[in-house]
């Protein structure tokens, strides 16, 4: 039972030509691709059980039995690790995360981000930080690239 790639690869070959006929999975699949491609977008569980081609009831007991979890608690999942991300890489506020991650205000993204994360997103970005002083993340292109070349650290 080990990994043979060749086999991977012809079988993702003959589910990307149709050959393969879909799964009981697929409507998972369907599904969580749908959330990924919408996920700054209002939850909305029959715009996403019309996608999948299937009943919402139909949609909600395929990802209790495979998932453990309603579709609208993944899709909380997905939007708190997108919070992360940002949190971690960039200066934008709660606000404007809460916003790009599909929630209308940030009170709401605080108590999904609370319960996902068991921390608020402002104690997240300072647990999470980079080390270094934020004058250092708007370094000169022209130190940069000098300090680069040279080899040597950035000055402060």
């Amino acid at each position: 039972l080990s990994f043979d790639p060749a086999r991977q690869a012809a079988a993702l070959q003959a589910a990307g030509d149709g050959v393969v006929h879909p799964t009981r999975d697929s409507v998972l699949a369907l599904a969580i691709d749908w959330m990924t491609r919408h996920l700054a977008e209002p939850y909305d569980l029959a715009a996403l059980a019309r996608a999948c081609k299937v009943s919402s009831r139909t949609l909600l007991r395929h990802f209790a039995q495979v998932m453990d979890m309603s579709p609208l608690d993944y899709l909380h999942r997905q939007r708190c690790q997108r919070a992360c991300y940002l949190l971690e890489t960039t200066l934008e506020s709660v606000q404007s995360i809460a916003q790009s991650c599909g929630y209308a205000d940030a009170s709401g993204f605080r108590k999904v981000f609370l319960r996902h994360m068991g921390c608020s997103p402002q104690v997240y970005r300072s647990q999470r930080r980079l080390r270094t002083s934020r004058a250092r993340w708007k370094a000169d292109a022209a130190d940069a690239s000098l300090d680069d070349s040279l080899g040597a650290p950035l000055r402060g």
